[in-house]
């Protein structure tokens, strides 16, 4: 069911658009004060890092994760 299930072996390559509506979405949670800055630039700085990987190594495949939003975000908790 995982096979079926996830998408990330075809998904993976929209991490760069990915990546770019976090950083967008975290910018708006900043500047609305939904969470305070400290946090979004920490955050955005996380986000600056998985990309930066990601451009070295490409994007790792883990089925368990199914889908790219899950990948980048899995990473950036391990991160922040």
């Amino acid at each position: 069911m995982a096979e079926i299930n996830a998408s990330i072996p075809f998904d993976k390559r929209l991490w760069r658009q990915d990546i770019r509506g976090s950083l967008a979405h975290v910018a708006m949670l900043g500047r609305q004060g939904i969470i305070d800055q400290a946090a979004a630039d920490a955050i955005s700085t996380g986000l600056q890092q998985v990309q930066a990987e990601y451009e070295a190594g490409g994007v790792p495949v883990d089925l368990a994760l199914e889908d790219i939003h899950m990948t980048v975000e899995t990473r950036l908790k391990e991160i922040v």
